[in-house]
C-alpha cells in the first residue's frame, strides 16, 4: 500500500512542477510584455540629451538639417563654406578641380568640435556626421559663393 500512495506522490509531484513551470513561462511573458511597453521613443520634438565631455563640442550636429541651414544662410546672404581644419584647410563637398578656384573666391568658416583630433569610437561616429553634413552643405552653397563672388 505504501508503494501505491508513493508512486501517486511522485505523479502529483510532477504534476504540480509542470504546472509551477508553466505558470513562470506566463509570468516571465507577461512582464517582458509589460516592460516592452515601458520603451519609448522620443517624439520628433523633444530634444535628444547633450552630449558631454569630448563631444560637448558636437552639440549642434543633433538639430543641424544641412539643407535648410543652407537655405537659412542663403536667405542671409551668408555664402560661406564649412571647413573643417585637417592639418590643413578640407572644405568637404567641393570637387578637386575646383577647390583652388573655391578656396581662392569662397570665404569659409571652420566647423565646432571637427578637428582633426579623434578620442574615441563615439567621437568618430559624430566626426564623420559632422563632415557628411558640411559635404551637403557645401554641395548645395558652393554655386551660390561662385555666383556671389563674381567668379560662376
Amino acid at each position: 500500500m505504501m508503494f501505491i500512495t508513493s508512486i501517486g506522490f511522485n505523479r502529483k509531484r510532477r504534476i504540480d512542477a509542470r504546472l509551477l513551470g508553466g505558470l513562470l513561462l506566463v509570468l516571465m511573458v507577461m512582464l517582458l510584455a509589460g516592460l516592452s511597453g515601458c520603451n519609448t521613443t522620443p517624439s520628433s520634438t523633444s530634444k535628444p540629451a547633450p552630449l558631454t565631455g569630448e563631444l560637448a563640442a558636437l552639440n549642434w550636429l543633433q538639430q543641424a538639417d544641412s539643407s535648410q541651414d543652407a537655405q537659412a544662410a542663403i536667405a542671409n546672404k551668408d555664402y560661406r563654406l564649412l571647413a573643417i581644419n585637417l592639418r590643413g584647410l578640407v572644405l568637404p563637398g567641393v570637387a578637386k578641380d575646383m577647390l583652388e578656384k573655391v578656396k581662392q573666391r569662397c570665404h569659409h568658416r571652420f566647423l565646432d568640435g571637427m578637428g582633426d583630433v579623434i578620442r574615441s569610437k563615439a567621437h568618430r561616429q559624430w566626426w564623420q556626421k559632422g563632415r557628411a553634413y558640411a559635404q551637403a552643405y557645401n554641395e548645395i552653397m558652393v554655386g551660390h559663393c561662385l555666383k556671389h563672388s563674381g567668379g560662376a
